[in-house]
């Protein structure tokens, strides 16, 4: 019973070859690790967007580059939403964790609690070391793919406001997801590559 469900979910899940939920999972954890390391990042940092400074020409491109980059990178509505989502999941592992710390430590062992048997799904992982491999090399695309289509979607909706800012940030993010997609399509060749050589 149970050993066959961690099997089948082990099956799904470390699957070599990339299946919907796997590539669901990988799309939204990328998701997440995004918008949690430009939280982090650029958190300290949100004041000096707002900072107005004379334009000079080339002597303050670097700055206007600088602000228009952070514009690109700025948290906004959605972003705060899936930073929700993260710190809602973490709070229930969290929880989840410590209960069952103390639920062992106290010798409550409670009928018909679920034991997660993490063991045994390392040790499937520890089986499907090529199949992890290239799990990670299509997480690394999915993490270009989400920054690609953010700074696309970012360069949308500045292409209709006018102001010498937002033309340097329009380019720069069209010429960032440009190279983020041909990361991306490197990214994919390798997985091909490495599903060959079986």
């Amino acid at each position: 019973g149970r050993n066959s469900a961690v099997e089948q979910l082990a099956n799904v899940l470390l699957s070599e070859d990339s299946n919907y939920v796997q590539d669901l999972l990988l799309r939204e954890s990328a998701r997440a690790l995004d918008v949690t390391i430009r939280d982090a990042f650029l958190s300290p940092l949100e004041p000096l967007r707002n900072l107005p400074f004379p334009r000079l020409g080339p002597i303050t491109l670097p700055l206007e580059l600088a602000k228009a980059s952070l514009e690109l990178q700025a948290i906004d509505k959605s972003d705060h939403k899936k930073l929700e989502n993260v710190r809602i999941l973490t709070d229930a592992l969290n929880k989840g964790r410590s209960k069952m710390s103390t639920d062992n430590s106290s010798g409550n062992t409670r009928s018909g609690s679920f034991d997660f048997p993490v063991g045994r799904i390392i040790g499937e992982a520890s089986k499907r070391r090529l199949a992890l491999t290239r799990i990670g090399v299509r997480f690394g695309g999915s993490l270009l793919s989400v920054q690609s289509e953010r700074l696309r979607e970012r360069a949308k909706k500045r292409g209709g406001e006018s102001s010498t800012n937002n033309d340097v940030a329009e380019r720069l993010a069209v010429r960032g997801a440009d190279t983020l997609d041909m990361l991306t399509d490197a990214i994919s060749s390798l997985d091909s590559n490495l599903a060959k050589r079986q």
